[in-house]
């Protein structure tokens, strides 16, 4: 294949995928790490993406809305992983917070699957439709405003509401990491107070995080890293970035 082709294809997956990853188009391409991030390199050098930790993300942002019915309709297999390894966590008789996102409503789904006895807090309007009919799990649904981008309830209700309770575990998708300020960010303030709430109300706070996501900066402020007690992240991670939140979460779990 010829460089030009490959950059092609990269540039197309790009757009298709929302994000794409080095290990990724190393088997995809059967070349190495090192050519594709040389590929990378140039493609940005050309405007054309934006190098990020693991991978390269588009340079404009979607909307918020289009970047969640487009993570929807593309679910990342990486996800399912991270569910797993999410609800090995859960012991029956528990009480857990699922916040809005897709990696949670994976979690759902296997809970489900799995015929757990616990008790699901969430502000998630797919999880509520997901597990509304389960007779084991008792299902607690917290209102508010609604937020059309994320298909759920957040901000002052929410949290008030929110403020009740106390979780065993609050499972928190970051939709970006800013590594240089260990920070967890979201493109919606009412999102970003929402989980900022979440995290408060929890005796333990896991984060989710998809490696794509790392160095993926949304413009408000969640969390710093050293928040969470736990983070269940995909094993394609760099050792980099492996390094700088190990020194600042305590539990790292691969998935």
């Amino acid at each position: 294949m010829f460089v030009a082709e490959r950059h092609q294809k990269i540039l197309h997956m790009l757009e298709e995928e929302g994000k794409v990853l080095v290990t990724a188009l190393s088997d995809h391409f059967s070349v190495s790490r090192d050519l594709i991030r040389k590929d990378l390199a140039l493609l940005e050098s050309e405007g054309l993406l934006k190098r990020v930790y693991g991978g390269a993300i588009p340079i404009k942002s979607s909307s918020p809305a289009k970047k969640w019915k487009r993570a929807s309709a593309n679910p990342n297999p990486v996800w399912f992983r991270i569910a797993e390894k999410a609800a090995d966590l859960i012991r029956n008789g528990e009480t857990i917070f699922l916040d809005i996102s897709p990696i949670c409503l994976k979690i759902a789904i296997r809970l489900k699957q799995e015929n757990r006895r616990i008790t699901v807090v969430t502000n998630s309007i797919d999880i509520l439709s997901e597990l509304n009919e389960d007779s084991q799990i008792k299902l607690i649904f917290l209102g508010g405003k609604l937020n059309p981008a994320r298909d759920g309830f957040t901000g002052a209700l929410t949290i008030e509401w929110m403020s009740r309770y106390e979780f065993d575990h609050a499972f928190i998708e970051g939709e970006g990491i800013d590594l240089k300020l260990q920070m967890v960010t979201s493109d919606d303030i009412d999102d970003a107070l929402t989980k900022t709430s979440a995290i408060k109300s929890s005796r333990h706070s896991i984060l989710l995080v998809d490696a794509a996501q790392l160095e993926r900066h949304g413009n408000c402020r969640s969390a710093a890293l050293e928040d969470f007690d736990c983070i269940i992240i995909d094993k394609s991670i760099e050792e980099a970035a492996l390094k700088v939140i190990s020194n600042k979460i305590n539990q790292v779990i691969l998935a």
